[in-house]
């Protein structure tokens, strides 16, 4: 796989499908998972028509595992420099869980470079649940293993239905986590992350079902106009120098 050396690491990364014009996206992982885990997605959106970046975060993969400590913002920096490297601009920004807090700090500090940004199974700011639960798997991963704190993590991360009707699927997420290359230390360093995260504004709360989002959402209130709810999942119309940013924030 290339690799990138820009904002003082070596970044692993991949791209898929050929420039067609209907732009980019660019894909960010979570806690513990490298660029392959894109696996499924990749053939549908690369079958659209799109150009796909995906790359490891740094501490995960092939990419380089400097000491911490490591912040959203910092991630949200590798991200920015790995695209002006590669020369792209106006693309859609995804991220996953801890991704999506990495998507969260690229979307404020540069717009102008998005065509849209969707936030996936993530959060603007740990409340005392997500504190109390990350608290448990770092006591866990010192007692026994991050992989079998992983096998945890599993349970939050697939619904019932996933278990039942794709059980091959369920095996080799188990085998993955059963072999992740992440030490406790290296372990803490990126969790850190999701422990800390907080994308908050002080402005006024408004009603929002998906509450663990909300400081995001409060976030961009005072930056453009909220467009429409639908289905647990807001779209905000950002205005930029350059263009109107549609954010998609949904669970």
């Amino acid at each position: 796989m290339p690799t990138a050396n820009v904002n003082g690491i070596s970044i692993s990364y991949e791209i898929d499908g050929e420039d067609t014009g209907k732009g980019a996206i660019v894909l960010i992982n979570g806690l513990a998972d490298d660029l392959l885990s894109w696996g499924f997605q990749i053939p549908a959106l690369v079958a659209a028509g799109y150009r796909v970046l995906r790359f490891d975060n740094r501490g995960i993969g092939k990419t380089d595992r400097p000491a911490g400590p490591y912040t959203s913002k910092l991630m949200a920096d590798d991200a920015k420099a790995l695209v002006d490297h590669l020369g792209l601009s106006g693309f859609h920004l995804m991220g996953v869980s801890m991704g999506g807090m990495i998507a969260q700090e690229y979307a404020v500090a540069h717009p102008g470079d998005l065509k849209s940004v969707t936030l996936a199974c993530t959060y603007g700011k740990a409340d005392a649940f997500c504190q109390t639960m990350f608290a448990m798997w770092g006591d866990l991963a010192q007692k026994v293993s991050v992989p079998f704190v992983m096998r945890d993590v599993a349970l939050w991360a697939f619904t019932g239905p996933f278990f039942e009707d794709r059980p091959g699927d369920a095996a080799a997420f188990a085998a993955a986590m059963a072999a992740l290359d992440q030490d406790v230390p290296l372990f803490f360093r990126r969790g850190l992350l999701i422990h800390l995260v907080k994308r908050t504004a002080a402005i006024e709360i408004f009603s929002f079902e998906c509450t663990h989002l909300m400081p995001f959402a409060q976030r961009l209130k005072h930056r453009g106009r909220r467009l429409a709810r639908h289905s647990g999942c807001l779209v905000f119309r950002v205005q930029t120098s350059h263009q109107g940013l549609a954010f998609r924030i949904g669970v």
